[in-house]
């Protein structure tokens, strides 16, 4: 078979395009994905889902009573995020969350979602058409403000309800995004998306948080933290109790196939070590003591004579 450059060419595009999906059958072994956290595994990824549904219920309440009308809120996904892969979302507003005084998340509103909210507050439509290069004043802002309060009040108060923390806000809107970790540390969030249900234009808006602060709602229980000295007697316990064998080697000698084949009963080998020697205790290939042999109650023994210094 003969292949062109033109052929070539068209496979080479075809390697590029991602392979088509299929259905995975039980059993079957799929690639991992290094790219994404799995710090939660499906059970508890479910129930910290049930949560955050429980969460956009209580938002539908929240911002239905501050936008002064019907404003049905779903959560659309759920993901777990590194921190270097969060999707940059131009032109937004970021309200930084804090937990036990800490910067823990952020609250994320797309301009849209922020100007249609103002809008909303101050009794347009917030699915209204939206001007572009719109930016909000800070008169605006401050209302904005006073809408994300309440917003962060029911997040902290449904992450309490499913044994969360209690999450607080830091008293401004920022447009620039909020530094979670130190420049070049990994961490992994969990990225909500919670959407208008209704509306001819969709405001969504995100609730990014620290996966780490969110294992309780997610059921998981970590140990308590242990010192440094209890780890070391646990290590050294262990190391204690694996078994060894111990070899007790009376002698070496250099025999010749001819001379070993000849060998009959009652023949007597003589090796390289006299009489009233040490004789070696060797554990792993190595010689660590020394000793004599004895007998006790009918058994073989050996009496330890030394420990070398850098056994």
């Amino acid at each position: 078979m003969r292949i062109d450059a033109e052929t070539i060419q068209a496979l080479l595009q075809a390697a590029k395009q991602s392979p088509p999906s299929r259905v995975e059958k039980p059993g079957e072994v799929t690639p991992f994905d290094f790219q994404a956290p799995h710090r939660f595994a499906p059970e508890a990824a479910k129930r910290l889902r049930e949560a955050a549904e429980v969460m956009a219920r209580d938002l539908t309440a929240t911002l239905s009573a501050a936008l002064q009308g019907a404003f049905p809120i779903a959560l659309d996904e759920l993901k777990e995020l590194y921190i270097s892969h969060l999707p940059a979302v131009p032109d937004a507003y970021y309200v930084p969350l804090n937990i036990n005084e800490h910067v823990a998340g952020f609250l994320l509103l797309p301009r849209d979602t922020a100007v249609g909210w103002v809008t909303k507050l101050l009794g347009g439509l917030a699915d209204g058409d939206i001007e572009d290069g719109r930016i909000l004043s800070t008169l605006e802002t401050d209302l904005l403000l006073d809408v994300t309060k309440k917003v962060v009040e029911a997040v902290s108060r449904a992450c309490r309800d499913n044994d969360g923390p209690t999450i607080t806000h830091t008293e401004a809107v920022s447009r620039a995004p909020v530094e979670l970790v130190e420049e070049g540390q990994i961490a992994d969030v969990c990225y909500f998306t919670f959407q208008r249900k209704e509306g001819d234009k969709a405001l969504p808006f995100f609730l990014v948080l620290l996966s780490e602060l969110l294992e309780p709602m997610a059921g998981m229980v970590r140990p308590p933290e242990r010192s440094l000295e209890d780890v070391q007697r646990d290590m050294l316990a262990h190391v204690e109790s694996v078994p060894t064998d111990v070899n007790v080697r009376l002698g070496t000698v250099n025999v010749s196939m001819r001379d070993l084949a000849s060998l009959e009963v009652g023949d007597v080998i003589l090796l390289s070590r006299p009489m009233g020697e040490p004789i070696d205790v060797i554990v792993s290939g190595k010689t660590i003591m020394a000793g004599q042999p004895v007998q006790h109650k009918g058994w073989y023994g050996l009496q330890i004579l030394r420990v070398k210094e850098d056994a």
